[in-house]
């Protein structure tokens, strides 16, 4: 063993000599530490450089096939809370049913059933367009292929400028390619309300017709006493039932057309006010204590005004069947309108 610095070689030159190692080993060690130290502080005081860098992960964040891929995903989970929340509103509906069901009284029973129905309707048709917003968006990114035909519940939540639907065998690339507008959930509940509201007018003036008579053949005429008379027949007609179209009409007009009337002003957003002038449109019976029922005359004039109070209040602009100057022109037009707004 070498002898260290002028010690001769033994036992004091070897410790001698390792102790020297380890004071270079951990100088070095101290060294290195400290220029670890110095880099460290040069990058945290070199505010450029930390800059550079989040300039680089946000340039890789944001680049277009990362922002299409993470927006694909967003919509895929949004689709599946869709399912849930429409997997929720079948199991409600299964529980209303069994509890609106078990109402014993008739009147209370059906109102409740109209009441949820509106609310289950107004549930499904949101998660409808939900999911067709969501598919369109996928398909606008190319993430799903937009050539398979739309559905007929789909189609109802497209219209053009002009109120139409698409054509059935319409894809979501040609509803997206023609311009076609994503209809709002209101938007689609009024163009229910109008197929569902001509239809009941419609089976409404059947019922008015057998009961009041058509024009020149009226069977309530004017008067106290006349009107007095046909309401103690009407009410022996229906205390026997022997005149199906009255029991029918009163139970549709109180059943159907009131709720009806209401729900289109509740979605229309009119005023209590206007909402009371429809139902009170309804021809009266006299089926009410105290009430007599309205002339023949005065029915069918009721008819056209609750026409027209639809109309309006589902934003129609055309005239209504009855009125002065009504032509076949004027027809053929209202029922082209009909069409487009998606009435019968």
């Amino acid at each position: 063993m070498a002898s260290y610095q002028g010690v001769p070689a033994g036992p004091l030159s070897a410790y001698l000599g390792v102790r020297e190692a380890n004071r270079a080993g951990s100088l070095a060690d101290l060294q290195m530490a400290l220029k670890v130290q110095e880099a460290q502080a040069a990058r945290q005081q070199d505010p450029l450089n930390m800059q550079l860098k989040q300039a680089q992960i946000t340039d890789i964040q944001q680049r277009p096939e990362d922002r299409r891929l993470q927006m694909a995903n967003t919509l895929e989970l949004g689709r599946g809370r869709l399912q849930q929340q429409a997997n929720q509103l079948e199991m409600t509906n299964q529980f209303n049913q069994s509890r609106i069901g078990a109402i014993k009284d008739e009147a209370e029973r059906k109102k409740a059933a109209d009441e949820w129905q509106r609310i289950y309707q107004q549930g499904q048709l949101d998660v409808q367009r939900g999911q067709l917003e969501i598919k369109q968006k996928l398909a606008e990114m190319k993430a799903i292929p937009g050539n398979e035909p739309l559905k007929a519940p789909e189609l109802l939540h497209y219209i053009d400028k002009d109120g139409n639907h698409p054509a059935p065998g319409t894809t979501l690339n040609d509803v997206i390619q023609k311009g076609f507008k994503l209809a709002s959930t209101q938007e689609v509940n009024m163009l229910l309300a109008g197929r569902g509201a001509e239809s009941t007018v419609n089976q409404l003036d059947k019922y008015v017709l057998s009961i009041w008579g058509k024009e020149g053949e009226e069977k309530i005429t004017e008067g106290m006493r006349r009107r007095l008379i046909s309401g103690a027949s009407l009410a022996i007609d229906r205390a026997q039932q022997s005149n199906p179209d009255l029991n029918a009409y009163e139970a549709f007009g109180q059943g159907t057309l009131a709720p009806l009337i209401r729900a289109i002003g509740e979605k229309g957003a009119l005023a209590e006010g206007d909402i009371q002038r429809g139902i009170n449109l309804i021809p009266k019976t006299g089926n009410k204590i105290g009430e007599l029922p309205d002339t023949s005359v005065v029915a069918r004039q009721k008819m056209k005004q609750l026409r027209e109070w639809f109309n309006n209040a589902l934003g129609k602009t055309a005239n209504t069947p009855g009125n002065e100057g009504w032509s076949d022109e004027k027809e053929k037009r209202y029922q082209e309108l009909l069409r487009r707004r998606g009435g019968s």
